[in-house]
């Protein structure tokens, strides 16, 4: 009886990942002896903290920080993975290992097929292994892209929200933990952010270290000026809730000049789908029984 190369190529690639699995938890896996000793007894939740992290992300985690002043072109891939909604360097190394993961199995996917419909091996090993390493980057890409978008859209609502709350009479480390908990409590990308400024302010970071800091997490423009605008305010001591609603009306015109903007392009971007399908399918409807005729008149001449 004859063996679908197929068939037997896909059981080749899941015997050697099985292997590899197998080889990672018998190197990997089993517990060493000085990460038992380094935690008392006495400490059941830092040992139940630690065995949340896998070995390997751990392994990774400690060698990005051996390395971190000399990462060169992932100096980026931190700020990245932070704006999408990852933080910690833990983050990182998972990311990194997963795209290792991505590379290899796209690699040996792609050698797969390859050399399953005759075509060689190698082009398909080294599409894959580029495919592997730009989806990951491209996916993270666009999540922070996305989580940017909500940010922007929040961004109006959440800051009438600390005006009124200032003008009421609250401080702000109190009006940031407030208006962060509701927010965060409503499902907003802001809140998460805002909760995590209260909670530096909280722990003692100055106020302008703690809002450059959540304008350069976020990487939104108008949070980072915004944040330029309060720490100036805070420096000259001038009032804040002032100069936020100055600034929430700011935010509300350019928001209705890109409504109006977008409304405009509407009528440019409808022309090509209206030039080349609409127009031609009436034009048939049209025309096409009068063509029709007169071919029938021509044809009896």
């Amino acid at each position: 009886m004859a063996t679908d190369p197929l068939l037997l190529s896909v059981l080749v690639f899941i015997l050697t990942a099985l292997g590899c699995v197998t080889l990672y938890q018998t190197i990997l896996g089993r517990p060493e002896l000085e990460e038992r000793l380094s935690i008392p007894d006495t400490e059941p939740g830092a040992r139940s903290g630690r065995a949340r992290i896998p070995r390997l992300v751990r392994w990774q985690v400690q060698r990005l920080r051996e390395t971190q002043a000399t990462i060169g072109p992932e100096q980026k891939l931190p700020e990245t993975l932070t704006q999408a909604g990852f933080r910690g360097i833990e983050s990182v190394a998972r990311f990194q290992l997963v795209r290792f993961a991505a590379m290899g199995a796209g690699a040996v996917l792609g050698g797969v097929l390859c050399a399953a419909t005759a075509k060689p091996w190698l082009l398909g090993s080294a599409s894959g292994f580029l495919l592997g390493y730009a989806v990951p980057t491209v996916v993270v890409a666009r999540m922070a892209r996305a989580r940017q978008r909500r940010m922007i859209h929040e961004l109006p609502d959440v800051l009438a929200l600390i005006v009124v709350s200032l003008e009421a009479g609250i401080s702000v480390g109190e009006v940031l933990r407030l208006v962060g908990r509701e927010t965060l409590r409503q499902g907003q990308v802001l809140g998460r952010e805002l909760t995590v400024t209260s909670a530096q302010l909280a722990a003692g970071v100055s106020f302008e270290d703690a809002l450059r800091d959540f304008g350069t997490r976020t990487g939104v423009e108008e949070i980072r000026s915004l944040a330029a605008l309060l720490i100036q305010s805070e420096k000259i001591g001038a009032r804040l809730a002032p100069a936020l609603r100055a600034a929430a009306d700011l935010l509300n015109s350019r928001r209705r000049m890109a409504a109006e903007e977008a409304a405009r392009k509407t009528s440019i971007k409808m022309l090509f789908p209206l030039v080349f399908f609409i127009l031609p399918a009436m034009l048939l409807v049209i025309l096409g029984p009068a063509v029709i005729q007169i071919m029938e008149v021509f044809q009896k001449q």
